[in-house]
């Protein structure tokens, strides 16, 4: 099989970030594949550290949300006062369902193992025709003072640190097309 028809390839470079979608609910068949695609992330040394959390509450992620911009109040950047002061400011664009990621930071590569699940999350959801952003604002709601009770909520265990989420949707509307690439390649023969 050529690279140009691989279809691995293709979704990976098909694949876009979406920050608009419709209300209707993700069905749980195509949400329990896109977590089992997660949870079958490469993970360092084999430990598999992540911890997956589904959510589809929307007055939970409003929650989350407002702790999220009770956090940028504090801030002192342009931007984290821009969104604080937009009322339609939302970490997960609305989304009908968001998948977060944590993992004990004890863990040497927690982190990285958990971003490795998002991505993998990413392409999954592309396949079954979904959209998603891959979302690491929401550390905020956990970092502050509403953090302890927000884990508790998710059944998060309270030394874990919450990383990342990836928001699930209908697509609202199609994606900006990309620029080129443009990254820099050595290559060293």
């Amino acid at each position: 099989m050529s690279t140009a028809t691989n279809p691995v390839i293709a979704a990976l470079q098909e694949r876009r970030t979406y920050r608009a979608f419709k209300p209707e609910q993700v069905d749980e068949e195509r949400i329990r594949a896109i977590v089992e695609a997660g949870r079958y992330a490469a993970t360092a040394m084999g430990i598999q550290p992540q911890h997956f959390t589904v959510v589809q509450n929307q007055d939970l992620l409003g929650r989350i949300v407002a702790a999220v911009k009770r956090v940028l109040a504090t801030l002192d950047d342009e931007r984290s006062r821009q969104n604080f002061a937009n009322p339609d400011y939302h970490s997960f664009y609305k989304a009908p369902a968001v998948i977060f990621l944590s993992a004990d930071p004890a863990v040497k590569y927690g982190e990285a193992d958990c971003a490795n699940a998002v991505q993998n999350m990413a392409v999954a959801a592309h396949s079954l025709g979904l959209a998603g952003c891959y979302i690491a604002s929401m550390r905020l709601a956990f970092a502050g003072a509403d953090g302890p009770a927000l884990k508790k909520e998710l059944g998060v265990p309270d030394n874990y640190t919450m990383y990342f989420a990836f928001a699930l949707g209908q697509a609202a509307a199609p994606p900006a097309q990309p620029a080129p690439r443009k990254q820099p390649v050595n290559w060293i023969k």
